[in-house]
């Protein structure tokens, strides 16, 4: 493994394409060895995946090791160079070719050759496509150039552009798992000094769902947050402030122009979902604020799950959870206040994914306009779902309701102490509820 981290200095995690990728610069350097076996170099590599993931990166450090030319085509050294697109591609397509060995790297292929595929309207990336097709088998007897694409939507490219002969190879980076994580987290903090209140481990969760690029970020704001309040060691606090950021995408806002009555009803609020929260997934939350960041008067911090498949009671979880902050409100003010239009789309989401896998029969799920099978858009059909997803969001209203109407006094507790103290941790919260709580749910 040694070995191959020395090939990809700037790739933390990732072991498995990292090992693949290992694989392809052997069939480079050593040619021979696979051409006197009976097997060729692969004719094209794509990585695929959602933006900031490390895809340009991995295809960089290929590069350096192999100490080539990497020709790189894409939609914005073409705007960069006054080229058109169709000129980006002819050049460099020829120039590789004058290269005894070169990766010609296709930057974003979806960006200026892909289409939908069931609304033709993007003549330029057509005809981009078109040309692309004609390059790639003019190159692909050379064993010298090697083809390297990234995309982030593999959907928006044509079949024949992805066959086989064209790109043999199909790798898909997928957001980091806990692992992956962990080892990105000590690349970025190998110069920074952790202080004794947090965890790598413990970042770990906090960076559930981020891709490496926001990683990256995290710990870059977080170090810098340090820095400037003269820290010598990045505490818990400098990297809540910084995922805050990223969060939020906002600084905190005064909220001294709202009433105390407007203030304790965004500690209700918040207080309700650490409750339920707490209830449902103690050791995943993690703070409760009613700082005003962003578009949000406060907001509460749940880890997230590194489970692959979540079942129907976990689904169901996440509505309560979601729920659970508007109707605390209710319960405690005996009126419903605005506000809650991100919970409620979430666990409008929430319910429609759990149609859409199935959980309620298969004649609510959605038929995907792909191989020729069309959309269920009909009038009937939608309002079937969304009878449906009324009726699952109405039934947990009545628990949920049932849960915060039996614990009004921990909710008060938690609230009070919120408008005292602006922001809570999960300790925190954990004990006002364990010496508050005299009924269990």
């Amino acid at each position: 493994m040694k070995e191959i981290n020395d090939m990809f200095p700037n790739i933390a995690g990732y072991d498995k394409i990292k090992a693949e990728a290992a694989q392809l610069v052997d069939v480079l350097l050593n040619t021979e060895k696979y051409t006197e076996r009976g097997a060729h170099c692969p004719r094209g590599w794509l990585f695929y995946g959602d933006p900031g993931m490390g895809k340009t990166q991995i295809v960089k450090d290929i590069g350096a090791y192999l100490d080539c030319p990497v020709i790189e085509i894409s939609s914005s050294d073409a705007i960069n160079r006054n080229y058109s697109m169709q000129e980006d591609i002819l050049n460099g397509f020829a120039y590789a070719k004058k290269q005894s060995k070169a990766i010609l790297f296709l930057d974003e292929i979806d960006k200026f050759a892909g289409y939908d595929r069931f609304e033709y309207n993007l003549t330029e990336n057509i005809n981009n496509s078109t040309m692309l097709l004609h390059e790639l088998d003019g190159v692909k007897d050379i064993d010298g150039i090697f083809v390297i694409a990234t995309a982030n939507d593999l959907y928006l490219l044509s079949d024949s552009l992805l066959r086989s002969g064209r790109f043999d190879r199909k790798i898909k980076f997928c957001r980091p798992d806990s692992n992956d994580r962990e080892e990105i987290i000590k690349l970025f903090m190998k110069n920074a000094v952790l202080g004794n209140d947090v965890s790598i481990r413990e970042l770990v969760r906090m960076t559930y769902g981020k891709s490496c690029a926001e990683i990256e970020c995290l710990v870059n704001e977080a170090i810098i947050s340090a820095v400037a309040s003269r820290s010598d060691t990045v505490n818990l606090q400098d990297f809540n402030r910084a995922l805050n950021r990223i969060v939020f995408k906002d600084i905190p806002r005064d909220s001294d122009t709202k009433s105390q009555r407007q203030i304790k009803e965004v500690a209700y609020h918040e207080a309700g979902h650490a409750l339920l929260g707490c209830l449902i997934c103690p050791d995943r939350v993690q703070m409760v604020s009613i700082i005003h960041r962003g578009s949000s008067a406060g907001s509460v911090r749940i880890l997230g799950d590194e489970q692959m498949v979540l079942s129907h009671s976990q689904y169901l979880d996440s509505i309560k959870i979601g729920l659970a902050g508007m109707y605390s409100v209710y319960v405690m003010t005996g009126e419903m206040t605005a506000g809650n239009q991100s919970d409620i789309q979430s666990c409008v989401e929430t319910a429609r994914l759990m149609l859409d896998e199935g959980f309620y029969g298969v004649e609510y799920v959605t038929l995907l306009p792909s191989r020729g099978i069309e959309a269920r858009s009909t009038e009937k059909y939608t309002d079937l779902r969304a009878d449906k997803i009324a009726e699952i969001l109405a039934e947990i209203r009545g628990e949920v309701e049932n849960i915060l109407r039996q614990n009004k006094h921990v909710i008060e507790a938690i609230a009070n102490r919120l408008v005292e103290a602006k922001e809570l941790s999960s300790k925190e919260v954990q004990s006002i509820i364990a010496s508050n709580m005299t009924k269990a749910c």
